[in-house]
């Protein structure tokens, strides 16, 4: 199995320069065909070109709140579709996301945002009194942003312009992408950067060793912030 393994990583070419280049091919691809189901207290579902629109949205939003290109931000919320769509329009801007577990207390979260450096923290509503206690802690470090439930990815809460496309292709495989925080069992956590290259390669790797058809479904239910 090993051998199998490495072998078909050797073999991965990656054609595409970032996460937004792959994610807008396969839009065009299949643009009416749902992307997501997000299921829940409500259930959230949308096609592959609304799921590219909304993020687009959100993705301008980021860059007129004065965020730029490898600028940090953290978002917190559970497997939800405003974690998705905040997660993508990072990417889509060059933004770095640090994806952060809700139910960390407010003094590991504080250590995750301040030892990130990040600028900004997107969060479940519903957090309003735990990040609170973190943003008073960073006194005038950091802007905090209660995120409304987003029902049917509506994105009013982010206004309805879109991110120009040119923005994405200055994005390189080399770009730091994504910072995830280890469980810290053994001290405090440690981020580990991915750049956008190291995780097309992830998903080209998988995709080598995993059949997937067009027509299946594939159900995620591990925490999408410690993946």
């Amino acid at each position: 199995m090993n051998k199998f393994h490495q072998n078909s990583i050797n073999k991965i070419n990656i054609k595409y320069e970032n996460i937004g280049e792959l994610l807008i091919e396969k839009v065009s691809n299949n643009p009416d065909k749902i992307f997501i189901i997000c299921p829940g207290r409500r259930t959230d579902k949308c096609t592959y070109s609304e799921f590219l629109s909304n993020t687009l949205i959100i993705a301008k939003y980021l860059i007129d709140s004065g965020l730029k290109e490898k600028d940090v931000i953290s978002i917190i919320f559970n497997n939800s579709s405003e974690f998705l769509l905040l997660y993508f329009a990072s990417l889509l801007t060059g933004i770095i996301v640090v994806p952060i577990n809700p139910d960390l207390s407010p003094l590991e979260i504080q250590y995750i945002v301040e030892n990130s450096k990040s600028k900004q923290i997107y969060y479940k509503i519903d957090l309003n009194d735990k990040i609170n206690i973190v943003v008073n802690q960073l006194k005038d470090k950091i802007v905090s942003v209660p995120v409304k439930p987003i029902i049917q990815f509506d994105t009013n809460q982010f206004g309805d312009k879109e991110l120009d496309l040119s923005t994405i292709s200055k994005i390189k495989k080399h770009n730091k992408a994504v910072i995830i925080y280890t469980s810290g069992t053994t001290g405090n956590p440690k981020g580990v950067m991915l750049t956008h290259g190291n995780m097309m390669s992830n998903v080209e790797g998988i995709s080598k060793l995993i059949t997937f058809d067009r027509t299946e479904k594939f159900l995620s239910f591990l925490p999408l912030s410690h993946s």
